[in-house]
């Protein structure tokens, strides 16, 4: 029994995908949505801008990070999205608001946000347009928390959680400097519970 199971341990981790000697483990700071929004660094220069989390639960905002004359958008009108480029199910979602010299404007999907960054040369904004696509770092597999940089951009071994049935899927995905990304299924999926859902 003891050898059998030697046997199947050996065979599971003989299947999972091998990754490329020259990708790197992703920081363990970089597994923080905060942390990533943190290190955004847009390629225009504006005005103001503030990236702000709307709370479902506490029906309040807070302040994630803001550069720039806040006072510049004390006479404007603010409008909060009813939605963001990153949401947390059950507790809200991150948005941006930003002043560009002539009028307010919003962040508040994946469109806006490269529109936003315009330049995505910082894995924190690789992983970012990553993570606003439902693409996630799990530092506990290397499968799910590498990268290597590109002359274009990024390539990351990362995951994506499915929550019906609850597994985990390993994906490759490449994201170019503009921040548009490709994805390629491992088709290797772990932490499987078949008859779990948590929709």
């Amino acid at each position: 029994m003891r050898y059998f199971i030697l046997f199947l341990v050996m065979s599971l981790a003989a299947c999972a995908p091998s990754i490329e000697k020259d990708f790197k483990q992703i920081p363990t700071e970089l597994n923080d949505t905060e942390n990533l929004i943190k290190q955004i660094s847009p390629l225009n220069k504006y005005v103001y801008w503030e990236c702000v989390f709307k709370d479902y639960l506490q029906k309040s905002s807070r302040i994630i990070v803001n550069f720039g004359d806040s006072s510049s958008i004390k006479n404007l009108k603010y409008q909060v999205p009813t939605t963001g480029f990153i949401n947390k199910n059950w507790t809200g979602y991150y948005y941006i608001a930003y002043h560009d010299g002539n009028q307010l404007n919003y962040v508040y999907d994946i469109k806006s946000l490269q529109k936003f960054i315009s330049n995505f040369n910082d894995l924190a904004e690789a992983l970012l347009i990553a993570e606003a696509q439902d693409f996630s770092v799990d530092l506990h597999r290397k499968i799910g928390s590498a990268y290597r940089k590109t002359k274009n951009g990024f390539e990351l071994h990362i995951s994506k959680f499915h929550r019906c049935p609850v597994q985990t899927e390993a994906f490759k995905v490449d994201v170019d400097s503009l921040g548009n990304i490709s994805t390629k299924s491992l088709n290797y999926f772990y932490d499987v519970h078949k008859n779990t859902c948590t929709d």
